[in-house]
């Protein structure tokens, strides 16, 4: 059910429960209520679903991030990057980013500059 759905609930329960209030109606009344209960429910769970997806879930589905666009991103931070930058910048995670600059590595993109590796062993590829 969708945000919709699940407020026309709520709002059709609504009122059958004020007709039912306003004509004495007990039964009417208490499926008002029953609706308006259940709606609410619908409500909280579309929300808790949106909360869980996160606003940037549909847009990472349409989003793919290319070749192109870490050269970008590596030209903008000095011409190298580590697998850090990348996961700190992009939505990809470390084990990610790390395969993404190994696959540009290995199509000869950037190089693996042994006089760039840190003390703390983070390996800075560079992009020409």
């Amino acid at each position: 059910m969708n945000k919709f759905g699940a407020y026309f609930l709520v709002g059709l329960g609504g009122l059958f429960a004020l007709n039912g209030l306003t004509s004495f109606s007990i039964p009417l009344a208490f499926v008002g209520g029953g609706l308006i209960f259940y709606g609410l429910k619908q409500v909280k769970r579309v929300k808790k679903r949106e909360l869980t997806a996160g606003p940037s879930a549909t847009l990472a589905a349409q989003f793919k991030l290319n070749d192109e666009m870490i050269q970008r991103l590596a030209s903008r931070l000095g011409g190298k990057l580590t697998a850090e930058d990348l996961a700190k910048q992009t939505s990809l995670s470390l084990p990610e980013a790390k395969e993404k600059l190994e696959a540009l590595h290995q199509k000869g993109v950037c190089q693996i500059d042994l006089d760039q590796v840190s003390v703390d062993g983070k390996i800075y590829y560079v992009f020409h």
